[in-house]
């Protein structure tokens, strides 16, 4: 069962909307990955997991991206684990659309950020090397030693997103916010970029992908 929930997985991440749902349970998920998966792995727990041994000093960066079409009617969904205390060197971004498979690089597309210097889950959109913060979440909403979150993430094809997020200990989606946004219509790749200091090269971990 467990292998047939990989390959189904693999298979609905490369259909013509590009949609995964499920959990990430096969190493195979990084081979049809692009950008620097070799600072990756699949965990024992399923997971997909951070791990940097060549990192050093404050800022180090790692992303993996795949193809994804979603942006109209979409929903994304992510799981979030930081054994770590975010701040300006240590946060991740979870790219729910992107016009590059270069996450690292200027691109255009929207994502979620988690952690930063105000701990924060916000919504950005990013033009180029420009990014404005269109929904400015709680501050310090993930303000703690050991970060677990779940992000939820809806637009509609008139550009009105929700983005919602909650914490382990929480039983629901808290609603950080809304707004309406037109400004990036297209959509061809989604993914996780991380930035972290050396010390943290093997402490972020993502599962429950959903697009």
């Amino acid at each position: 069962m467990k292998k047939n929930l990989a390959i189904l997985l693999l298979i609905l991440q490369f259909t013509a909307f590009n949609q995964i749902s499920g959990r990430i349970s096969d190493i195979s998920f990084l081979d049809n990955c692009l950008g620097t998966k070799e600072k990756f792995i699949i965990n024992g727990n399923e997971q997909l997991q951070l791990q940097d041994a060549s990192a050093s000093g404050t800022s180090n960066q790692a992303y993996v991206s795949f193809a994804s079409e979603s942006i109209d009617n979409a929903v994304w969904e992510l799981y979030v684990k930081i054994n770590a205390t975010t701040s300006s060197s240590n946060y991740a971004r979870y790219y729910l659309v992107s016009d590059h498979s270069d996450l690292s690089d200027n691109l255009n597309g929207y994502y979620v950020m988690i952690g930063n210097t105000t701990d924060e889950v916000s919504l950005y959109r990013q033009s180029g090397s420009t990014k404005i913060k269109i929904i400015d979440g709680v501050d310090k909403r993930v303000d703690f030693p050991v970060v677990e979150v779940y992000v939820k993430v809806t637009r509609d094809q008139d550009g009105n997103w929700e983005l919602y997020s909650k914490l382990a200990s929480e039983s629901d989606f808290y609603l950080e916010g809304t707004c309406t946004d037109l400004g990036i219509y297209q959509s061809f790749y989604s993914g996780i970029y991380v930035n972290y200091s050396s010390g943290n090269k093997d402490k972020y971990f993502f599962d429950h992908w959903v697009i």
